[in-house]
């Protein structure tokens, strides 16, 4: 059988460039922070793809909800248990984000493999895995996202209305476990006040203990974009999801859109001006 000669060029290059370095990274959230659920993957998903990065790392999103890797919802399961089947647990993970607003999350059942009760929900106890490990091993990276905005308050006449304010203060307490009694600092998160703030804040905490993580001594800030090779303007066409790369920007007004349009008072937004900002009309629906 005949060989194939590699030129020692290329075989010398072909040595020195290391393999992708793999990097995981587990989402982890109540139901009501949608919006910021969306933003971290897009962040992330950008991130991926930053010319600098790369062929540096391999990044994997862990999340329930990704599309393609999700975890399957089993009848004769908790959520909570298939996740944990099904998924990388937190601990085994090199970076935990964690977004907390107004829900401290579902509780969860009591299990007959544990001597100890339950974690308060799903989502706290994703929290204390990844503590544990953290305490350990230094690894996971935790990073904990508050909002800081004022949820809309349920109506008296709502029958969740004693279940809502309940897990509003569940939430409200677990920040509060951030101090000491004297006030002091014991550990940190990062407060936000829009989903335009948080992802701007998401990516540049991710560009640093990347960083780290790679062992970079520089990490440009800022989402990084290839340049398309087509024409980045469809014309009369409409900007899709997939152009995001190509279309952003307006944020603040976007957040905006989206505040007026979770109020009940406010069911139906006209959004009108130049080119561009029809993208900008948004929809919730309870």
């Amino acid at each position: 059988m005949g060989s194939t000669n590699l030129d020692p060029k290329m075989a010398a290059h072909s040595n020195l460039v290391p393999s992708p370095v793999p990097v995981r990274v587990f989402v982890a959230s109540p139901s009501d922070v949608t919006d910021e659920r969306s933003t971290a993957m897009k962040v992330l998903e950008d991130l991926a793809r930053d010319p600098l990065l790369e062929a540096r790392m391999a990044l994997q999103i862990v999340a329930w909800d990704k599309y393609g890797i999700g975890a399957p919802m089993l009848a004769n399961e908790t959520p909570q248990e298939a996740i944990i089947q099904y998924l990388p647990t937190p601990s085994e993970c090199d970076i935990v984000i964690l977004i907390l607003w107004s829900r401290i999350g579902t509780r969860l059942a009591p299990s007959s493999s544990q001597d100890e009760p339950p974690a308060e929900s799903g989502t706290i106890w994703e929290y204390q895995d990844a503590m544990k490990a953290a305490m350990q091993s230094g690894r996971p990276k935790i990073l904990v996202y508050y909002r800081t905005e004022t949820p809309p308050s349920p109506s008296m006449s709502d029958p969740e209305y004693d279940e809502k304010r309940r897990q509003w203060e569940a939430a409200k307490n677990f920040i509060a476990g951030f101090r000491n009694p004297d006030g002091s600092y014991k550990g940190g998160y990062n407060p936000y006040e829009t989903t335009t703030q948080f992802g701007e804040k998401l990516d540049g905490h991710l560009r640093t203990i990347v960083r780290e993580l790679l062992g970079l001594s520089y990490l440009g800030r800022g989402r990084r974009r290839r340049p398309s090779p087509i024409c980045p303007f469809p014309g009369l066409d409409s900007f899709k999801p997939e152009d995001r790369a190509n279309f952003f920007g307006r944020g603040v007004e976007t957040d905006e859109v989206v505040r007026r349009c979770s109020d009940d008072r406010n069911r139906f937004i006209a959004v009108v001006g130049a080119s561009g900002w029809a993208s900008l009309l948004s929809w919730r629906q309870d």
